[in-house]
C-alpha cells in the first residue's frame, strides 16, 4: 500500500514534470512566435511609411512642376507681350524717322 502510494506520488511528479516541461515549450513557442509578428508588424509600418513618404514626395513634385510651367507660361506670355509692343514702338520710331528726315 505505501508502495503503491509512492508509485502514484512519483507518476504523478512525473506527469507534473512533463507539463511544466509542455509550458515552457509553448511559452518559448508563444513568446517566439510574437518576436516574428512583432517584426513583421514593424516591417509593414515601415513600409508603409516608405510608400507614404513617396506618394507625399511625388505630389509635392507634381505641385512643383505645376507652379514651375504655370510661371513659365506667364513668363512666356510677358515677353510676347513685350515683343509686340516694342515691334509697335520700333515701328512707331522708324515712321518718327523717316517723317523727320522727310521734312
Amino acid at each position: 500500500m505505501v508502495a503503491d502510494t509512492m508509485n502514484r506520488v512519483k507518476d504523478a511528479e512525473r506527469q507534473a514534470e512533463d507539463i511544466v516541461k509542455k509550458a515552457r515549450e509553448e511559452a518559448l513557442d508563444i513568446v517566439e512566435k510574437a518576436k516574428a509578428d512583432a517584426a513583421s508588424l514593424k516591417d509593414g509600418s515601415l513600409n508603409e511609411a516608405r510608400e507614404k513618404a513617396k506618394s507625399k514626395l511625388e505630389a509635392g513634385r507634381q505641385k512643383a512642376r505645376s507652379y514651375v510651367d504655370g510661371e513659365v507660361e506667364s513668363a512666356s506670355g510677358e515677353a510676347d507681350s513685350l515683343k509686340a509692343k516694342a515691334l509697335g514702338n520700333k515701328e512707331k520710331a522708324i515712321k518718327m524717322v523717316i517723317s523727320k528726315l522727310a521734312s
